[in-house]
């Protein structure tokens, strides 16, 4: 992998427990601003990395008090990265990173 291949991978740049960033190519960097918003992205972007992108809801909120994603960001939030950043997986109730067009 050269530094280029690996600048062009999905990434979670984690500053703070409650403080991160979400590097998708091709899209503008996203804040986290909570704990529960870089486990849901870091779990995706893990799943990714690893091959195997979709992850189910209840994996990405295990150990949450959080019983769906949109729960877990302001909904002007979630109008911004739902469709965006993220989609809805081909298994039943997951999700991925949206890799389209970037």
């Amino acid at each position: 992998l050269t530094l280029a291949q690996a600048g062009d991978a999905p990434r979670v740049l984690t500053i703070g427990p409650m403080n991160a960033t979400l590097v998708v190519p091709g899209r503008d960097p996203l804040h986290l601003g909570s704990e529960v918003q870089i486990q849901i992205f870091q779990r995706l972007v893990d799943a990714f990395n690893k091959g195997m992108p979709d992850v189910r809801t209840a994996e990405l909120l295990q150990g949450r008090k959080t019983k769906g994603l949109q729960q877990a960001f302001r909904s002007n939030i979630w109008q911004l990265i739902h469709g965006t950043y993220l989609v809805k997986g081909d298994l039943p109730r997951s999700w991925r990173l949206n890799l389209q067009n970037s």
